[in-house]
């Protein structure tokens, strides 16, 4: 179905206005003679300025504008909800950064020798080869 502006201009409606596409919000901006419309804008800020243009040519009532205070919240709570998303994202990475950290001072704990207390030279000292000044040369092939 193609858009005719002269149908919209017989019956205006804010229902209609938020379905349109951007070229027919362009062909509208383009009859109301706005100039401040540029086809390189997005499709929300045409939206925009036509509903705020023709809210003040009261062809819409003033309660129309209350739809962009809507979209805004909107944008708002969408942007807060990604906000909250992405901090979600980054506690799970730290989360799992430190359980890294700590399984791999686990295993360095298992891994480590057990302390020198353990080790008791009195009772190790009979390993040890005598010592001869003679055979000086047999005593250090033992090591």
């Amino acid at each position: 179905m193609e858009f005719k502006v002269e149908e919209f201009i017989e019956f205006p409606s804010v229902e209609q206005l938020r379905i349109f596409f951007k070229s027919e919000l362009l062909l509208l901006a383009k009859h109301y003679y706005m100039d401040e419309v540029k086809s390189t804008m997005k499709k929300r800020e045409i939206f925009k300025v036509v509903l705020e243009h023709l809210a003040d040519e009261e062809i819409f009532e003033d309660s129309a504008l209350s739809l962009l205070k809507t979209e805004k919240t909107e944008e708002f709570e969408l942007r807060k909800l990604e906000l909250e998303f992405q901090k979600a994202i980054k506690e799970m990475e730290i989360q799992k950064e430190l359980k890294l950290k700590e399984m791999e001072l686990q295993s360095r704990k298992l891994d480590t020798p057990r302390d020198q207390k353990d080790f008791d030279v009195a009772k190790n000292i009979k390993l040890v080869p005598p010592f001869s000044e003679k055979n000086v040369d047999k005593f250090f092939l033992h090591f």
